[in-house]
């Protein structure tokens, strides 16, 4: 039995009496464990009681809100393009396709699905087969709403190749104006004499849904009889790479 001393008059007393047997008074206990005990103890039933709450309102909030919005590539696209075109509205391509044409609707579909999950394309509104199409391999021009042109070929569909936009393959500025006044040098019987206006006499375009750029330049150049003349150069760069087409003409 644990034995402790009475505060009123020290006498020794049990741990567990009310009141001291030598004096009456009565024990004073320390309440301060007993309260710290109580108030963890209802801590604990509290929280047992609202956290099923708090997982709930979280986990709703969770599902309501979504993490990353996800875009059907469907919803981009116009609902004619799922729509099979009619041989007889396309009479030469039918022919040029032959047997091949019964591949046309699926590869139209995959190609416009495959545009419109780029985010450079806001809406396919054409998905049409291009004069580049063959037999064996049958290529769609898409047009998005907002200018963009992508040309997907039914041979990339397979491979999973990712396809470029027109707009992406166009040349640069200064690599054009460049190659432009190269080639316009070269084509004058002086041209070691040439004057090429690059900087105060050139401008440069581009076209978003071909890909081509055009390039206008001033340059002076003489000619056998030194008598200089003023010309202006109009270069037009494909976006598939090849060469420019070059006019010059006098100013």
């Amino acid at each position: 039995m644990a034995i402790t001393k009475c505060k009123n008059c020290g006498g020794e007393m049990s741990a567990k009496a009310n009141v001291c047997p030598k004096c009456g008074a009565k024990a004073k206990r320390s309440s301060g464990c007993l309260t710290a005990i109580v108030i963890v103890f209802l801590g604990f039933v509290a929280l047992a009681m609202v956290a099923p709450l708090i997982g709930t309102r979280k986990g709703e909030a969770t599902s309501n809100t979504p993490s990353a919005a996800v875009v059907d590539p469907r919803a981009k696209v116009s609902p004619y393009v799922f729509e099979a075109d009619d041989k007889k509205d396309f009479p030469k391509l039918a022919k040029k396709l032959g047997s091949s044409w019964s591949r046309l609707q699926s590869v139209r579909e995959a190609a416009a699905l495959h545009a419109a999950s780029n985010e450079k394309c806001d809406y396919v509104e054409v998905a049409e087969a291009s004069d580049r199409s063959s037999k064996s391999d049958i290529v769609i021009f898409v047009d998005c709403r907002n200018g963009e042109r992508m040309y997907v070929s039914e041979s990339s569909l397979g491979e999973g190749v990712a396809n470029r936009f027109q707009s992406e393959k166009t040349v640069s500025r200064e690599s054009a104006i460049k190659a432009c006044s190269d080639t316009a040098k070269s084509m004058t019987i002086h041209p070691e004499l040439a004057d090429m206006h690059v900087w105060s006499g050139s401008s440069f375009s581009a076209n978003k849904t071909t890909g081509n750029a055009q390039v206008m330049l001033n340059f002076d150049a003489k000619n056998s009889f030194g008598v200089e003349g003023k010309f202006t150069a109009r270069c037009i760069f494909p976006a598939n790479g090849q060469p420019p087409e070059i006019q010059i003409s006098p100013r």
